[in-house]
């Protein structure tokens, strides 16, 4: 005689793996939303990096250093000639929001400008983004010493800190980082 299965038997099978599927489908889920994450970390790190590579090499070559103030905010801004003798400079330019800081519009994002030919402007709004526009700056602060004649070994050193993040639409979610680093001119600055 054959016996087949009970109703109680299939349901509880049918239970186990619906419990099971259901278990899948979040792991699965969580995987996706940690490549998400982990792409939206690479796209902050790759646009920093790119960033601080880009200012640090000019640095590396350049003579006669100047900090200027943008947006109202000091140590925002430096200006140098570089190996050609060119004069640029890089800032933090953070534009001003159109509809308030309370409007209902969202404030436009910051990043970080390269600026060719010394421009006098205190809103640093004069220049090409060197990071990407998903990326947002909040900001920068450059530090400079070994700039005065009086005392200093006439090699500047230049401490760049920034705070940049990124805003991932599907999550909901932003990535953060801070990151400081210190470059030093590579040969003595003669105009000391």
């Amino acid at each position: 005689m054959k016996r087949g299965v009970s109703l109680l038997e299939t349901t509880v099978a049918l239970g186990i793996f619906a419990f099971v599927a259901m278990v899948t489908a979040n792991i699965l889920v969580a995987a996706k939303n940690a490549q998400y994450k982990a792409a939206a970390i690479q796209n902050v790190v790759d646009n920093v990096r790119f960033g601080i590579e880009s200012i640090t090499k000019e640095i590396r070559t350049g003579t006669g250093f100047l900090l200027e103030a943008c947006n109202g905010q000091s140590n925002t801004q430096i200006n140098f000639r570089d190996q050609f003798n060119n004069a640029i400079g890089y800032a933090f330019y953070d534009p001003p929001d159109p509809d308030g800081p309370s409007g209902p519009d969202p404030d436009l994002p910051g990043g970080i400008y390269k600026i060719n030919n010394w421009t006098t402007d205190p809103d640093c709004a004069n220049g090409t983004p060197v990071t990407a526009p998903e990326v947002i700056v909040e900001t920068l602060i450059i530090r400079v010493t070994g700039t005065d004649s009086a005392g200093d070994d006439g090699q500047p050193r230049l401490t760049i800190s920034f705070k940049a993040k990124a805003f991932d639409p599907k999550l909901r979610l932003y990535t953060t980082m801070n990151l400081q680093t210190t470059v030093t001119q590579r040969v003595r600055d003669v105009n000391l």
